[in-house]
């Protein structure tokens, strides 16, 4: 039976969606046969299997945990990404008020000796 299911658009693998592929795996359907039944691409159901034990040893939590550890250390990465610019943004601050009071102590210093020169 053949299954017209149209390709997903959604980017990540869900868990039924994993559950689906290790019982078509177990059955020995081809990669491009489960692609047809679950409506993904040939290549996310290659890429899925390989990453997570290839054919003999894949597993529905062994592909979730997998990907749940990828996003997470995507999120700390970003998060990482994140303190680094805000951290930027103070120094550049910082930076331009310090340009400030050295322009303000420059003019006084230039008063002071004009002041002076007058005198």
């Amino acid at each position: 039976m053949m299954d017209d299911t149209p390709i997903s658009l959604d980017k990540r693998l869900r868990f039924d969606e994993r559950q689906k592929i290790e019982s078509l795996v177990q059955k020995g359907y081809s990669c491009s046969e489960i692609s047809r039944r679950i409506g993904r691409s040939k290549n996310a159901i290659v890429v899925e299997i390989k990453l997570n034990g290839g054919p003999l040893e894949y597993t529905a939590l062994k592909g979730q945990n997998r990907a749940n550890k990828k996003q997470v250390e995507k999120k700390e990465k970003l998060h990482k990404h994140n303190i680094g610019n805000q951290t930027t943004f103070r120094f550049k601050q910082r930076i331009e008020s310090l340009e400030m009071q050295l322009e303000i102590l420059f003019d006084t210093v230039k008063e002071l000796l004009n002041d002076k020169k007058d005198k």
